[in-house]
């Protein structure tokens, strides 16, 4: 501290020199505005606030608090902002102004964490912040020098000019359902950066009951180290729209440890397994779409699909078939029998294409005949073992003998990728349910299949339609025959097939109808 007396008959000035603010001590103490007007660097502050009429507020009686951005934080803002603001000072300038005044005396001391306090200005309320290292935070401006004593309150130097903005904060204080959320971005520290202007944030907003599913024990039960890179995994670095959102969209958040899935099906909105019941909060600095689960970045057999080359079309059926609210859940526990890109490639590519349109339902239900509700290691697994899957009550059958089977032809290649809502083992073939479970189509009616039992040729007949596909399952869910008709008669081959009881799918443009068929 540098100190310079000087003295005269009438009075006698020290001046300290705190963080390059110059603090003038008069035989009485200088006033909040002799403070910042004897400051190198508030020259900017010094003229906003003569400009706006303030001056003559700032040297009054009474007791007050002023949070002074120096000169470097006014060249923070967008070029040409401040000129702007002084061509109208008795408006929105003053009321900026009026921003960073309380009207009473608050130490860096009294700070309390998560205080939100009224400023003079009405245009909002100011957030504080006190970190366990000590650091003091205003909205997302930091104190750099506190406690500079005035006749009239108190000063502090902050690095960053406040704007009364609407945040993404504030439409959180402003609801009743997100008190838990708030309560966690508080603890957590994450005001400043929340609170920034010139932030464009998006922000999944978990309810007081999403968190209550996960943390029944209250954020007690979760460490601060924890909780910020759980809230960080709910924010995106840009502003998007629920309208914005396409189907299987990736989108990175500010914690980096994961990306974030999103699906649009139908009117719907999902951000991983969280549904968006309430969309679109808009705010200065972003948006916020209020969400019914609370998202953890962990990694889940999705992730291992998105980082496998190889698995790039189960994941476009997956988005397709709209299993990955599902499949991204955190608490769930799966085991996924996972085919690669060749696996796929060796289904009939007329039936693979229509497959993956999903016009009918039937890829969500493959994908299903997949997917088994437990996890499941490969030292688990055992000959002729039966396993149900998630479709309805269909089982997968193992068979174990030179290697690992599922339904007899299709052989895990890589056992035991694991993630942290269930296992991935990698198959061969694709599965394919036994039972499509495909509704009947009156319109299909008419159609006729004979003989039943057949021997050595089936045929189809179709009163009215031009053409039709039709394919033929095994017992354990494989593809076996399929083609593409384009008159009303087919014939199907089955000299050639075991003895046994099959699927025959028949597809035209105006439904589809199964049919159980044994051969002899």
């Amino acid at each position: 501290m540098v100190q310079k007396r000087l003295f005269s008959r009438f009075k006698k000035i020290t001046v300290f020199l705190l963080g390059g603010v110059a603090n003038q001590v008069f035989a009485q103490n200088p006033s909040l505005y002799d403070i910042i007007a004897t400051s190198p660097s508030h020259n900017t502050l010094e003229a906003a606030i003569d400009a706006a009429g303030l001056k003559s507020t700032l040297q009054g009686t009474g007791s007050m608090t002023v949070f002074a951005p120096t000169d470097d934080a006014f060249s923070k803002l967008p070029t040409g902002t401040v000129e702007s603001l002084l061509q109208t000072p008795e408006g929105l300038l003053k009321e900026i102004l009026l921003y960073h005044v309380l009207g009473a005396e608050v130490n860096s001391g009294a700070v309390q964490n998560g205080a939100v306090v009224a400023a003079l200005s009405t245009l909002n309320t100011l957030k504080l912040t006190k970190t366990t290292s000590g650091k003091v935070f205003i909205n997302h401006a930091e104190v750099t020098t506190a406690d500079l004593p005035a006749s009239n309150g108190i000063l502090h130097v902050i690095d960053e000019v406040l704007l009364p903005n609407k945040t993404v904060v504030d439409i959180a204080l402003g609801s009743t359902v997100h008190t838990t959320l708030v309560q966690a971005v508080i603890k957590a520290e994450l005001l400043p950066a929340l609170t920034d202007p010139a932030a464009k944030y998006t922000v999944f907003a978990p309810t007081n009951d999403a968190f209550a599913m996960l943390l029944p024990q209250g954020l007690g039960s979760v460490a601060v180290a924890d909780l910020a890179p759980i809230l960080l995994y709910h924010v995106l670095g840009d502003s998007v729209a629920s309208a914005k959102v396409s189907n299987g969209l990736v989108a990175q958040p500010l914690n980096s440890a994961n990306s974030i899935k999103l699906s649009r099906l139908s009117s719907k909105v999902f951000a991983n397994q969280a549904e968006v019941i309430v969309a679109d909060l808009r705010a200065s600095n972003g948006i916020v779409h209020a969400i019914d689960k609370v998202l953890l970045p962990i990694k889940t057999v999705v992730d291992i699909a998105l980082g496998s080359a190889a698995h790039s079309t189960l994941v476009q059926a997956v988005i397709k078939a709209g299993l990955l609210p599902a499949l991204t859940d955190p608490v769930a526990k799966y085991t996924v029998f996972a085919p690669t890109n060749d696996a796929f490639s060796k289904i009939p590519s007329n039936t693979l294409k229509d497959l993956l349109q999903d016009s009918t339902g039937a890829l969500k239900n493959v994908l299903l005949y997949h997917v088994v509700a437990d996890s499941v290691r490969s030292t688990a697994l055992s000959n002729n073992q039966v396993i149900k899957t998630l479709l309805g009550n269909e089982s997968i059958t193992i068979t174990i003998n030179n290697g690992v089977f599922v339904n007899t032809n299709s052989q895990v290649t890589l056992a035991d990728l694991k993630s942290e809502n269930g296992i991935v083992h990698v198959v061969n073939e694709v599965l394919l349910p036994y039972l499509t479970s495909v509704n009947d189509n009156e319109q299909l009616s008419g159609l006729d299949i004979y003989p039943n039992p057949a021997s050595s040729m089936l045929n189809i007949s179709l009163p009215t339609a031009s053409s039709f596909k039709y394919s033929v399952v095994n017992a354990h869910g494989q593809m076996i025959l399929s083609g593409d008709i384009a008159g009303n008669n087919a014939q199907i081959p089955m000299v050639d097939l075991n003895t046994g009881i099959y699927k025959v799918l028949v597809q035209t443009a105006q439904g589809q109808k199964a049919f159980t068929v044994t051969k002899e």
